[in-house]
């Protein structure tokens, strides 16, 4: 049929028809059959019932709607290229194919795989029931795929893409669209804008793209809208960052990536919502993963990532992320940046992974960031990174970026609170920050080496300076390589400081102190006390527990006495770590009751005057104050009346204690009465304002273990004596039991007797708890008691025990001996 260029009715009827409409508004109608219909420009109405139809629309705004069959319907008209009209498309079932034009198009294909091409234009496109293909146009479409397996490519333009049930591949393309998935596992793909993409029911691949996305793996929860990063009063500072930064200042100020519509918790999910993966992409992100267990990867950009319920993995990416593990177990990495992970529910892994390398003053890092203050060229920094386990018995990772301990222990690392539950916190060769939080926690400052997390065969030697808080519960806290801080926190702890001059605070509870005696130690002269505090001094009132002071040996023959062979004055609070003094040190040493080789010495004084100017480290002080100590000595040997003894240069030195200084003597005995005042002539108040003693400061008496065993180095014999403040300055104990065990080997444990025995009155006035016990192991030992009241086991082995004075409990073994041990004990 040849129409003419009026406003034409043409009826078709049933057959195999074809019918060219040229110029006017027609209406063209066709029955069942193979039709062909060519409706001509200008607004025309085109309605054709079965079979496999094709019809052109033409230029004009035109209704077309076919039955049933495989039609082909392109609304552009004979030459194929779009125009700007509207036009209404209705197809029946079948697999049809459908050209829209560049006008706003209201396209329903039915049933059937259909093929849907809309170009430009607002259009609303509804494939229907099928596995359709769908090339939405360049401005905001309106596209639902319907059931089946769709693809859908919705181009430019900020559209709404709604895939229906299947699995359904989608590609927002560039503009800020909305894609959900629905039900089917379905792969969605924001491309470039800022994209919100919904997987909802299923085991989805959502990838954001470029711009700043919002994911979620199951349901929509919150509007788009509350991750508007242009209006700064919808996010807050990440969770628990001022608290923790009030404790331990980082200096580091992290972007408001916080979204104040969660309410600071992670978002669950349902059960039922699928196995998703999330990517970010570049931007700025919002990853929710929802419930079951789902990979999310933030990749580029700073974004914040919500595993939700289920064992999830969960990887920040590139950039400064918030990473959150929610319910159950998680597995969590902050990839390069300065990351705040959150474990949460269930027992979580986490690694904060590399930090960042920045430029000089890079504004996200104040003062308390020394390493950015003052470099000057770009630097590799982790100040501010944190990690919380929260829940659950948690794994918490540090990081490190070369396995090269002196460079590291320059560097700040990571700061781990491994929260309730019993936790597992491992430091690496930086300045970590290890927090355990509520539960029974194990904390090493240096377990790990290098940036892939490898056991440190040096994990005792090398290291940095770290700083570790049990916080509540029964913790076991090792220090490692360097001159680390140790608080036991609540309840009863174990602590050992390992290699370096460490500070060891027990708390609340009945602590555990191990002191530090390994012949393979090269820095030594650690602080204790077992009141101190929980995480600062007095922060807590004192409990009065019983502390232990813990000797160990080895396996081979060792030999352990202690001692009270001198006096020592320790500084009252740490020193500055420059080492160097607003002025000149100003001070008199007045010794008194002191002998040499048991002979008396008269009393005498010592003025020093010492100039720290131009130190930058606490060993330069200590080492200016023995060089003055070291001529100020041989003046007195000089000068001294005749038959006095000549002391050695050494008699009176300065040790580094930790971040303290003490003044102590070297063999002239326990009862030596030792005094720093400020010299007469003094002119400023160093004395107790830098170096923290106090103006008439006595000395007292200071612990030696003497350490000797055959098992040194290459099995050599070793010896060292390690002293130990183990008084205040006022003298109070600061433990209150001593407790040394021999291991394997024939050992000789315990107290020296005479002029040098350690004084132990007060502790056996106070209760009725052991101030000695004395673990012979294996082996034929013998041990010696102390004038308190002691607890003497012998263990394996032919043993000989003393108890000496006080109430003593004396044992040859507990039970497990052999028959032919033979044990002697004297109960003195």
């Amino acid at each position: 049929v040849y129409a003419d260029l009026g406003h034409d009715i043409i009826e078709l009827g049933e057959g195999d028809n074809q019918a060219w409409a040229y110029l006017g508004n027609d209406v063209i109608t066709a029955g069942s059959g193979n039709d062909f219909v060519d409706a001509g420009p200008d607004d025309d109405v085109v309605t054709i019932d079965g079979g496999d139809n094709m019809v052109i629309g033409g230029f004009g705004n035109d209704t077309i709607t076919t039955g049933d069959g495989a039609d082909t319907i392109d609304v552009r008209g004979a030459s194929s290229i779009p125009e700007n009209n509207w036009s209404i498309v209705v197809s029946g079932g079948g697999d049809d194919i459908i050209h829209g034009d560049d006008g706003v198009d209201d396209i329903n294909a039915g049933p059937g795989d259909d093929i849907i091409y809309s170009y430009g234009g607002a259009d609303t496109i509804d494939a229907g029931a099928g596995n359709d293909t769908i090339v939405s146009g360049s401005e905001a479409d309106y596209v639902i795929g319907g059931t089946g397996a769709d693809t859908i490519s919705s181009g430019p333009g900020d559209d709404e893409v709604i895939g229906g049930d299947g699995d359904d591949t989608i590609d927002g393309g560039a503009g800020d669209d909305r894609l959900l998935g629905n039900a089917g596992n379905d792969l969605i793909d924001g491309n470039a804008g800022n994209d919100l993409i919904i997987g909802d029911i299923g085991d989805d691949r959502l990838r954001g793209g470029s711009g700043d996305d919002v994911l979620w793996g199951g349901i929509e929860v919150f509007a788009r809208s509350a991750f508007d990063l242009s209006d700064p009063s919808r996010f807050e500072l990440p969770p628990r960052y001022l608290d923790s930064e009030a404790l331990n200042p980082s200096g580091y100020v992290p972007p408001r990536m916080m979204p104040v519509a969660v309410g600071g918790q992670s978002i669950d999910g349902s059960f039922d919502d699928g196995r998703d993966e999330l990517q970010g992409g570049g931007g700025a992100d919002f990853l929710f993963g929802g419930g079951l267990d789902d990979e999310l990867y933030g990749d580029a950009g700073t974004d914040y990532l919500d595993g939700g319920a289920g064992p999830d993995l969960v990887d920040g990416g590139f950039g400064d992320d918030i990473v959150r593990g929610g319910a159950n177990d998680d597995n969590l990495f902050g990839g390069p940046g300065i990351d705040q992970l959150y474990g949460e529910h269930g027992d979580d892994l986490l690694r904060g992974d590399a930090g960042v390398t920045v430029s000089p003053q890079d504004p996200r890092f104040g003062e308390d960031c020394p390493e950015v203050a003052r470099a000057t060229s770009p630097i590799h920094v982790m100040c501010g990174q944190r990690m919380y386990g929260g829940d659950g018995n948690d794994i918490l990772f540090a990081y490190a970026q070369a396995d090269d301990p002196i460079v590291g222990a320059e560097q700040r690392g990571d700061e781990m609170h491994g929260d309730s539950g019993s936790d597992y916190l491992y430091g690496n060769l930086r300045q970590d920050i290890l927090l355990g939080g509520r539960g029974n926690d194990f904390l090493h400052g240096e377990y790990l080496l290098r940036d892939d997390y490898g056991l440190n065969p040096n994990a005792d030697t090398w290291g940095a300076a770290d700083r570790l808080y049990g916080d509540s519960g029964e913790d076991q806290l090792f220090g490692g390589g360097g001159d680390d801080l140790l608080f036991g926190g609540a309840d009863s702890d174990s602590l050992e400081g390992q290699d370096g001059r460490d500070r060891l605070y027990g708390g609340l509870g009945i602590d555990v102190i191990r002191l530090d005696v390994a012949g393979h130690y090269t820095a030594l002269g650690d602080v204790i006390d077992g009141h101190f505090g929980n995480q600062t001094q007095g922060d807590v009132p004192d409990d009065q527990a019983t502390d232990i002071l813990k000797v160990v040996g080895t396996i081979f023959s060792d030999s352990i006495q202690l001692a009270e062979n001198d006096v020592g004055i320790t500084s009252a609070e740490d020193l500055d770590a420059g080492g160097e003094l607003s002025g000149l040190a100003q001070l008199r040493l007045s010794v008194e009751s002191a002998k040499w080789d048991g002979q008396a010495l008269a009393p005498f004084t010592m003025d020093l005057e010492v100039d720290t100017t131009g130190n930058s480290t606490l060993d330069e002080l200590v080492g200016d104050f023995n060089s003055v100590l070291t001529t100020a000595i041989e003046l007195h040997n000089a000068t001294n009346d005749p038959g006095e003894p000549d002391l050695p240069v050494d008699a009176i030195a300065m040790v580094r204690v930790g971040n303290q200084v003490r003044l102590e003597t070297r063999q002239l005995g326990r009862q030596t009465v030792l005094t720093v005042t400020e010299s007469p002539t003094a002119t400023n108040t160093v004395l107790q304002d830098e170096l923290h003693f106090a103006n008439g400061q006595q000395g007292v008496p200071l612990l030696d273990v003497v350490y000797i065993t055959s098992g040194g180095t290459n099995d050599d014999p070793m010896s060292r004596v390690v002293r130990v403040n183990w008084r205040s300055t006022d003298g109070t104990p600061l433990v209150e039991q001593f407790r040394i065990a021999g291991l394997g080997g024939n050992d000789e444990l315990g107290f020296v007797s005479g002029d040098n025995a350690v004084d132990l009155k007060s502790l056996s006035a106070r209760s009725t708890d052991w101030v000695g016990v004395l673990d012979g192991g294996s082996g034929n030992d013998i041990l010696f008691g102390s004038d308190a009241r002691d607890r003497l086991d012998g263990g394996r082995g032919s043993d000989v025990l003393y108890g000496f004075a006080g109430d003593d409990r004396l044992w040859g073994d507990t039970a497990n001996g052999s028959p032919s041990d033979v044990d002697v004990l004297f109960a003195g």
